[in-house]
Parts: structure tokens; C-alpha cells; sequence
């Protein structure tokens, strides 16, 4: 369903521009490195919240898409329930995937 999405995920890890896991994208958000926050729809609220909320203080673009299984499966690790793109190129072309897949799916076109 997100194989684009989660291609350039992929990418942007073996390109070392994205980190993973709570405390380090937490740690990217407040250190203002992180272009964009995605978060997976199964977060808990306390990380949806925590991490949103240090996001948008920051004035990083915040996203909510995937699951953590899928973000875990395209970063070849355990399930993570958020990333950070550190790369601005990296965080404007994932930000247009997740963008038009949202949008796709919120008007049912296909």
C-alpha cells in the first residue's frame, strides 16, 4: 500500500539522513535537526503527543501514516513508532508522498 513511501524511508536511512526511536528523534526535534516527524498510526498517544508537541514548538512538519510494523520493516529493524528525516530534500519528497497518499485515500481515489 506505502511501497513508495516507505522505498524512500528506506533510502533515506542507508543514506544515514533519518534516525528512529523515541529518545533520538526526540533528541533530533529539540536539537531543531529533523526536517520532518512522521509518526505511525499505532503510537501510543503519549508518543503522539510528547513527540507532536516538541515538533511543533520546533516548527518541524508532523505527519501520522503506516504502522510501526511498516516503518520497523523498511528500516530493517524492530517496530518504531516514529522517525525523523534529517535531510531537508529527503523531508520535502516524503512529505509529498505521505501528502498525496493522505489525500487519496481521504477523497477514496485511487
Amino acid at each position: 500500500m506505502h511501497s513508495d513511501l516507505f522505498g524512500s524511508i528506506g533510502l533515506a536511512q542507508r543514506a544515514r539522513q533519518l534516525c528512529s526511536g523515541q529518545d533520538v528523534v526526540r533528541e533530533a526535534l529539540v536539537a531543531r535537526r529533523a526536517f520532518l516527524l512522521v509518526l505511525a498510526t499505532d503510537a501510543s498517544e503519549r508518543t503522539v503527543r510528547t513527540l507532536g508537541a516538541v515538533a511543533a514548538q520546533a516548527d518541524i512538519a508532523i505527519r501520522q501514516i503506516g504502522t510501526m510494523h511498516e516503518f520497523g520493516a523498511a528500516l530493517g529493524k524492530p517496530d518504531r513508532a516514529a522517525i525523523a528525516i534529517l535531510d531537508r530534500g529527503f523531508a520535502q519528497s516524503i512529505l509529498e508522498k505521505i501528502d498525496r497518499e493522505l489525500s487519496t485515500n481521504e477523497y477514496g481515489g485511487g
